[in-house]
């Protein structure tokens, strides 16, 4: 079993090679090879299962299909052959036509491209479109699907038992494009087209300008609807239509920058507590007098292979940072609100994890956290954390990945939850007790996994898991706004620290983006945990 963990990683670390880091299908790969890195790791500490067999064939289908696709061998005959497998292999071009002759629907799915045209990856592709349209849309479904690309119709992919219209909107907000389906009935139609819409224009207010995303696609010659005349259509029965919207889809992907790149080796003053979170009884301290728990670690990435963290690259740039006095909600602590510029920065999507964090107790030594059940509970948060046990962690990450992690700074983990336009919540100004995992009426139980809330609770960068489940940690010291690079980032001062985000035991007051609270740096509590940071420019 041990060879064939072996020829996985082997294979692997052949994909991404040949991929490279400007490959728009690389942060695919990256998410699968966490997955299966983290299944070996469990099933290599705690035996195999049937759960971690399923979930293995399940990311193999998804590391075979994305090897043939781009690379035209299946992901068995990569990690077998190595380099000589798709060594003639031109990864960059896997643009692929539509089916539009009957010699086309015999060629080799690899081998169509349009003359002129080359995408770097299939992208996935949303339809919007009116029931009266339905023959056509699957018409267009067939031809995107035999191009090489990963079409989304309702029809087709909401599997029976699924509630369809969470489906609809977690496929939208999954899909790299948003096509909406133009005819005569379909823009004096009402309902669920309308709907999808105005859910597609809200997602495109999180992306930059010049991103192409929602692209009217005309059936037949006809009137745009109103919400759409910002955009330049398609005319899909004209002759050169299908080249116009595979160009668009191109050029798209082209803008659309690399903003997940998880990091791989060889890979005045106030309350401390808000009033209903006061530390509960049997929140474990740790001895102020006794400091930072320093370790020694082995310098080995072994334990660490397939669980590092996933990094999302954040902007440079100003963003707004604070409550406004108007906010009804905002605490003196939160104010005055302000403009605030970082430097680009990596923050982890997820906050850390049980079996993160276990691969570092088990490198070093190091005390683990009270209670502490990494196999029950794999993916869920790391809680009794103090302060100073995520220091370490972050040392040991930087000793076995030659990056320097740390602590995100409260600036940075206030502008990756809200985004450049000061949010109030990660998703929105709206609140939607949906997105997140707090006391409400849905009543919440505890700690949920990491990403269960994901993509609806993100932020405007896509960070999950910003508001509640966890206070998280951040390197700052409290102290009054506005912020500033000054002494607040001494890590060497024993002083309260700043934790964010809210957790499972707190209300949609104390989930806000901006909702700060101070705690002494050696507490440990099971509604505390914390995510990393790293400078993009090392």
């Amino acid at each position: 079993m041990i060879e064939v963990y072996t020829h996985y990683e082997q294979g692997l670390q052949t994909l991404l090679e040949r991929l490279g880091k400007e490959h728009y299908r690389y942060t695919e790969a990256l998410t699968l090879q966490a997955r299966l890195l983290e299944n070996i790791a469990l099933t290599r500490q705690y035996g195999d299962t049937e759960t971690r067999r399923a979930e293995r064939a399940q990311i193999m289908n998804g590391l075979n299909d994305l090897s043939i696709a781009v690379l035209g061998v299946s992901f068995n005959e990569l990690a077998t052959l190595g380099d000589a497998a798709v060594s003639q292999t031109d990864v960059s071009v896997q643009a692929l036509s539509p089916l539009s002759t009957e010699e086309t629907q015999t060629r080799i799915h690899r081998d169509i491209r349009p003359e002129g045209l080359q995408l770097t990856a299939p992208a996935q592709i949303f339809l919007s479109y009116a029931r009266e349209d339905k023959e056509k849309i699957e018409r267009l479904y067939q031809q995107l699907s035999d191009a090489g690309f990963k079409p989304w119709m309702d029809t087709k992919d909401i599997l029976p038992g699924e509630r369809w219209e969470l489906a609809i909107q977690e496929a939208i907000r999954c899909s790299d494009f948003f096509l909406v389906c133009l005819s005569r009935t379909s823009v004096d139609k009402r309902g669920w087209i309308q709907r999808e819409i105005r859910e597609a224009l809200d997602i495109l207010k999180g992306m930059f300008d010049r991103d192409i995303y929602l692209i009217p696609v005309r059936l037949e010659d006809c009137e745009a609807p109103r919400s759409l005349r910002d955009f330049q259509w398609v005319n899909l029965f004209e002759e050169d239509g299908w080249t116009r919207l595979v160009k668009a889809i191109q050029v798209g992907v082209g803008h659309r920058a690399e903003v997940i790149k998880p990091i791989v080796q060889e890979s005045t003053p106030f309350e401390p507590y808000l009033a209903h979170e006061k530390p509960f009884p049997g929140a474990e301290i740790a001895t102020p007098e006794k400091g930072p728990e320093r370790v020694q670690t082995d310098n080995s990435t072994k334990s660490a292979k397939g669980l590092l963290p996933t990094m999302i690259l954040i902007p440079s740039g100003r963003f707004v940072m604070g409550a406004s006095s108007h906010d009804p909600w905002s605490l003196e602590s939160e104010r005055p609100q302000h403009t605030h510029t970082t430097d680009s920065y990596y923050v982890s999507k997820y906050p850390i994890t049980n079996i993160q964090y276990h691969a570092f107790v088990e490198a070093t030594g190091y005390r683990a956290p009270k209670n502490w059940d990494v196999e029950l509970s794999p993916h869920v948060p790391v809680t009794r954390v103090s302060w100073y046990d995520c220091l370490e962690y972050c040392r040991w990450l930087t000793e076995v990945t030659g990056r320097e992690f740390r602590l995100p700074t409260e600036a940075e983990w206030e502008k990756a939850a809200r985004g450049k336009d000061g949010y109030r919540w990660p998703w929105g100004n709206e609140f939607d007790e949906m997105r997140c995992n707090i006391v409400s009426d849905l009543s919440s139980e505890g700690i949920i996994e990491v990403g269960t809330l994901s993509p609806f609770g993100d932020s405007p960068y896509g960070i999950s898991d910003m508001a509640g489940n966890v206070w998280e940690w951040t390197s700052s010291l409290l102290m009054s706004y506005p912020y500033a690079y000054d002494e607040r980032e001494n890590i060497d001062i024993p002083s309260e620290r700043v934790l964010r985000g809210g957790s499972w035991r707190s209300s949609k007051k104390g989930v806000r983006c901006t909702c700060r609270k101070g705690a002494a740096p050696s507490l440990r509590q099971d509604d505390i945990g914390f995510r990393v940071a790293c400078s993009e420019k090392e």
